[in-house]
């Protein structure tokens, strides 16, 4: 008996023996670094004083380059990234492939502003390149950012479904492994019951959660017109406050007068999810020093 407990031991002790995963973001720290950048070079630009001498110029003009070509690394980035999701069908396969198009007219925009600039570089003015840098700006947020946003969300649902699933996977192997303790009688095992079946709690609660998210994601974006109304249904108020959420790109909520709740972005929303499972996690950890002093 001693030597079959052994074996299930070292059973127990793979499956349950993990590291907590990370949840990144959906953009790589480098292409994140990009977008501030760039964006704050543009800022720059637009609000400087006009320069006058030539060197001064030069850099100002190497510097908006710098900007529109950090803006398509960026945007190659999430694009390929939305492209490599398979097995999308209906009208989620049809918002991927409208996304994509997007993607490429907006790359085709920025090559063309780059290209614009080497072919003018030798009569661009101090005026002009702050001319070009103020278009460049109102464009890239009126024409990019609400895809880029847009785009970052979805990408953020799928992540976070992708490892709410290696957490039912971690569950069910685990169990197994505590079911083998249990036949085996373990003294205490009972403890390491409980704590799975808290882990078990958690892992069910984000995977709610974030099947709200995508449910929202979808009312909200890809299909605005629902035929009932149901509990994870989003409201039209929420609607409004997602939307607002992506034009701006940052995570506060919409700023709605009235008394009413206000409503989580979608980015909120899925970081929910990860807490939950996080803390699942953590408790699978213990679970495993647990299970180490118990069958010592």
């Amino acid at each position: 008996m001693k030597r079959q407990t052994s074996k299930f031991a070292i059973l127990a002790i793979i499956a349950i023996s993990t590291v907590i995963p990370s949840f990144a973001s959906a953009q790589s720290t480098g292409v994140k670094k990009a977008m501030e950048s760039a964006k704050e070079t543009i800022d720059s630009l637009v609000s400087s004083k006009d320069g006058k001498k030539s060197d001064e110029l030069s850099l100002r003009i190497q510097t908006l380059k710098q900007a529109i070509s950090l803006s398509i690394a960026e945007a190659k980035d999430s694009s390929a990234k939305l492209s490599a999701i398979k097995n999308l069908a209906g009208d989620e396969l049809s918002w991927q492939t409208s996304k994509l198009n997007e993607f490429v007219s907006v790359i085709s925009y920025f090559e063309a502003q780059n290209k614009n600039i080497d072919n003018n570089v030798s009569d661009l003015t101090a005026i002009e390149v702050k001319n070009i840098a103020e278009n460049f700006k109102a464009w890239r947020e009126e024409n990019y950012l609400p895809t880029l946003n847009e785009v970052r969300d979805y990408l953020l649902i799928d992540q976070q479904e992708k490892t709410v699933d290696m957490a039912k996977s971690r569950y069910q192997k685990i169990d197994e492994d505590i079911k083998k303790l249990e036949k085996v009688k373990v003294k205490n095992i009972d403890s390491a019951r409980k704590m799975l079946q808290n882990a078990n709690t958690l892992v069910s609660a984000g995977d709610v959660i974030i099947k709200e998210a995508h449910t929202s994601f979808f009312d909200t974006f890809i299909t605005v017109s629902t035929s009932t109304a149901t509990s994870s249904e989003i409201t039209d108020i929420n609607k409004e406050a997602i939307i607002s959420n992506n034009l701006t790109g940052d995570n506060a909520t919409s700023t709605l007068s009235g008394d009413l709740p206000q409503p989580k972005s979608i980015r909120d929303i899925v970081k929910d999810s990860s807490l939950k499972i996080r803390d699942a996690y953590k408790i699978f950890i213990d679970m495993s020093s647990l299970v180490r002093r118990l069958l010592k």
